[in-house]
């Protein structure tokens, strides 16, 4: 369990890097493949430390639940203010391809770095 959370934290503490285009794709530059979930595609840096609570709420199993997925529906519940009701230390970037929007976030500390630019292709 402590080397899950040494290697989560190691995980969460590399800069998130990808880019999502004009078109909707999301991609990581080290080539991890977004998940889809409800319509949204997403990148997840980092860890959740309130994943059970969450899965609860949500009516999700615990042991199959991806981070990814847990914040997807948590974006779909609190929008934005995802932050606010997710604990731990991650970076994520959410496409709602549907919507044609984008949350690009990261804990409400801060604790996983997040940085982003505007480029012509999108925003990287």
């Amino acid at each position: 369990m402590i080397a899950d959370r040494a290697r989560a934290a190691a995980d969460a503490a590399r800069a998130f890097s990808g880019a999502l285009s004009r078109l909707g794709a999301l991609t990581a530059d080290d080539g991890a493949q977004p998940e889809e979930h409800l319509g949204c595609r997403v990148l997840v840096r980092g860890y959740i430390a309130d994943r059970d609570a969450l899965c609860e709420r949500f009516g999700l199993a615990p042991s199959r639940a991806t981070d990814g997925e847990l914040l997807v529906h948590a974006f779909r519940t609190w929008g934005r203010d995802v932050q606010a009701h997710v604990v731990g230390e991650y970076a994520v970037v959410v496409f709602d391809a549907g919507a044609r929007c984008a949350l690009i976030t990261h804990d409400a500390l801060g604790l996983a770095p997040l940085f982003y630019a505007r480029r012509a292709e999108g925003i990287a």
